[in-house]
């Protein structure tokens, strides 16, 4: 089972981003007890080209869910811009979606 998980970045630092993923591979894990599970993020850097590299980070983002049995959507994503974007994809296309 492919899970991408959804969590605001912009204006946290990288510990705090890697806290907060960790923090829901752990949740996810106990939900998904028993189950072959496959995390998909987008918090590696990728190497910018564009004029704005969020908006280059949220069509990755994209791609990735595109691989996904589940979206999570971590603590703080519905004050997220990227996460709501998410957020609406998941439920148009009608990907299963849970909150942490």
């Amino acid at each position: 089972m492919n899970v991408f998980i959804s969590l605001p970045m912009h204006g946290h630092s990288e510990e705090e981003i890697q806290n907060t993923l960790n923090s829901a591979k752990i949740a996810l894990r106990e939900d998904f007890k028993g189950l072959d599970v496959t995390f998909l993020d987008c918090t590696d850097k990728i190497d910018s080209r564009g004029k704005n590299e969020g908006l280059e980070g949220l069509g990755e983002a994209i791609k990735r869910m595109a691989d996904a049995d589940v979206v999570a959507f971590a603590p703080g994503w519905a004050l997220s811009e990227g996460c709501q974007v998410e957020h609406d994809i998941a439920v148009r296309w009608d990907i299963k979606h849970i909150y942490l």
